[in-house]
């Protein structure tokens, strides 16, 4: 796989929670990386932050998806939080005051060379480390 795109949680949360426009643009943009061979890259911290909701909920169903994220999400690959990731999202932080997870969002797929990262934070578009584009 040659071209990498991150997507931040609040896409993973449309998809699977069903908010109708974005939700619908999600599944395209998803089912273009399978076609396309793009490799889907992911924080960790994604899996805790999506959680968080059904947990309290207690929606056994959506805390399985979210879980096994892998299972839903072929082409997505995890890397693991490291000291060079987080002084990259310190300087994130510093630079553009975005709140802790954001910037190691970005921090992670700046690291791993990503092509894209996708959003409907609005805030996250002044960073100029990496190309974002808005969903």
């Amino acid at each position: 796989m040659g071209q990498k795109i991150y997507l931040n949680t609040n896409l993973y949360i449309s998809f699977f929670e069903g908010t109708p426009d974005i939700s619908e643009r999600v599944e395209k943009l998803l089912l273009n990386t399978l076609e396309k061979e793009i490799e889907i890259t992911a924080s960790p911290l994604i899996t805790m932050e999506l959680l968080i909701a059904p947990l309290r909920e207690r929606n056994e169903q959506l805390t399985n998806v979210y879980k096994n994220l892998k299972n839903h999400i072929a082409n997505i690959h995890f890397v693991d939080f490291s000291p060079k990731i987080s002084e990259i999202a310190a300087v994130l932080r510093a630079t553009y005051n975005l709140a802790t997870p954001d910037c190691i969002h970005l921090a992670t797929a700046i690291d791993e060379k990503v092509n894209i990262f996708y959003t409907t934070d609005k805030r996250i578009k002044k960073v100029k480390e990496i190309k974002i584009e808005s969903i």
